[in-house]
C-alpha cells in the first residue's frame, strides 16, 4: 500500500526538482533522480512538481490533524456510578450504545 507524504515531504520534493532544474538537468532525468533521492515513484514526483508550477500550497496530511477531546466536567460520583451501570450492561451482555447507555443512566436520576 502506498503511503501519503505529507507537507513537509512535498515540499522537500519541489526542492529537489526545483534544484535539478537550475543545474539545467533534462526533465525526465530532474524527475528520475528526485524520485531516487526521496525513494517515491516517479509518478509521485510529475504529481508534484505540476502542482508545485501551478503556486499550489501542498495541504497537510489528513493524518497530522489532532481530535481535541471534550471537556465535560462530572463529579468522581458520577463518573463511577456511568461506570458502572457500563459494567452492568457488559454482564448483562446488552449492546452498549450512547441511545442504550443514556436510557439506563435517566432511569437512575443521574442527570442525563
Amino acid at each position: 500500500m502506498p503511503r501519503a507524504l505529507c507537507q513537509q515531504a512535498k515540499e522537500i520534493i519541489s526542492s529537489l526538482i526545483i534544484y535539478f532544474v537550475y543545474k539545467r538537468w533534462p526533465l525526465t532525468a530532474v524527475r528520475q533522480r528526485a524520485a531516487a533521492a526521496a525513494n517515491v515513484s516517479i509518478w509521485a514526483v510529475s504529481k508534484i512538481s505540476s502542482s508545485a508550477k501551478s503556486l499550489q500550497v501542498f495541504p497537510s496530511c489528513s493524518k497530522c490533524r489532532n481530535k481535541l477531546k471534550p471537556i465535560v466536567d462530572i463529579d468522581e460520583a458520577s463518573e463511577a456510578a456511568i461506570r458502572n451501570v457500563i459494567y452492568q450492561m457488559y454482564y448483562h451482555r446488552e449492546r452498549i450504545i450512547c441511545s442504550s447507555l443514556l436510557c439506563k443512566l435517566k432511569e437512575r436520576d443521574l442527570g442525563f
